[in-house]
């Protein structure tokens, strides 16, 4: 997928009470290199922070057709996916586009395999799925662990449309509720009976939160060795200016892996830490800038808190809880919840930026 995006005109703001906002936005997958303008009333209080007026029209709009634009989006989205070589003789197995289509339309509808059934049934009379699978099939899909970097991929490749547009991410993570639960001992060594839960690590950009990397982890992991490698996979396909974690992110190898891609991170400092950076020298730099501007750097570094948002919409709107109890299974619903809300998210930014949907 190649997308070609304007030098000029990105996001440009100015200081004044109310003025009229310009956006240029990718059209995605669909018509690439197409693009469209948009105008945001912007209102700046008395502390001259800029709140965005919402566009109450382009949300209607977008929340009225998403779930058609979403199944075409989908579509082009697995058209991407390489099928294995098949050797031999014998019934042709389904498509991994089609397997994986058909897992992630089940997990944004929140129903089981069977009652989703008629949504595929229907997706393949608009010709938007070639052959749609028996239910059992995306059960079985889930539970394939090979899927997993390949779900991974598909949500970096969802991202790639808002390349022009961030700039600026935002790293943390969160748990999800499985269904099943961990061991139970009995009232009589009174133990409660707990669910088990998974983690996701993200990062995501803090403008129109969409998510440019995820990794799935047990839900005791330690989150600071996840930094690196989210945000090494997002500057495959962003040019990164500013990152913002928590303090469980801290480390000289973090600050370091940030500043060496010419970007700043803002990762606040412990009260116990000093400014020896042990060859780091991203570490003096901004431990030094986080004592001596302290206020400017939490200015930056509360855009952490767009990854919380990001959160919170994941779970509201495809919940908190894992309905799988394998957890291959597990980790590749997770990604399906990702993967449909970074989807959703396109969706909003094509109205947003005054696009009309062809497809």
């Amino acid at each position: 997928m190649h997308i070609e995006a304007p030098t000029e005109g990105i996001n440009e703001r100015t200081n004044k009470s109310f003025h009229v906002e310009t956006v240029m936005c990718p059209t995605p997958y669909l018509g690439v290199g197409e693009w469209g303008e948009s105008q945001f009333e912007v209102k700046t209080n008395f502390d001259g922070f800029e709140r965005q007026k919402p566009n109450w029209t382009a949300y209607n709009a977008a929340q009225r057709q998403e779930i058609d634009l979403f199944d075409a989006l989908l579509k082009e989205l697995v058209e991407t996916i390489e099928e294995p070589h098949r050797e031999g003789q014998g019934r042709k197995r389904l498509p991994r586009s089609v397997l994986i289509f058909s897992a992630v339309m089940k997990v944004y509808s929140q129903l089981s395999s069977r009652r989703a059934q008629s949504l595929l049934d229907r997706a393949e009379g608009e010709g938007k799925l070639g052959h749609a699978p028996h239910y059992n099939a995306i059960s079985k899909t889930l539970l394939d662990e090979s899927i997993t970097p390949i779900l991974q991929n598909l949500i970096r490749l969802s991202a790639r449309p808002l390349t022009d547009i961030e700039t600026d991410f935002a790293v943390d993570s969160s748990g999800f509720r499985c269904s099943n639960f961990g061991a139970y001992l009995g009232m009589k060594h009174g133990v409660k009976r707990e669910h088990n839960w998974i983690k996701a690590h993200i990062c995501t950009g803090v403008k129109s939160n969409i998510v440019t990397d995820v990794k799935v982890t047990d839900g005791k992991a330690n989150d600071c060795p996840h930094f690196a490698g989210l945000v090494k996979n997002t500057s495959e396909n962003f040019d990164i200016s500013e990152v913002s974690a928590d303090k469980g992110y801290l480390s000289r190898a973090n600050l370091q892996l940030v500043g060496d891609m010419g970007a700043t991170p803002y990762i606040p400092f412990k009260s116990h830490t000093t400014e020896k950076g042990h060859g780091k020298r991203m570490w003096r730099t901004m431990y030094h800038y986080f004592q001596l501007h302290r206020e400017e750097f939490m200015e930056h570094y509360h855009k952490r808190s767009n990854v919380e948002s990001t959160f919170g919409a994941i779970k509201m709107k495809f919940g908190e809880t894992l309905k799988s109890k394998d957890p291959t299974a597990q980790t590749n619903e997770l990604l399906c919840k990702i993967l449909a809300y970074n989807i959703t998210v396109i969706i909003h930014e094509m109205f947003e930026s005054g696009i009309t949907p062809d497809f």
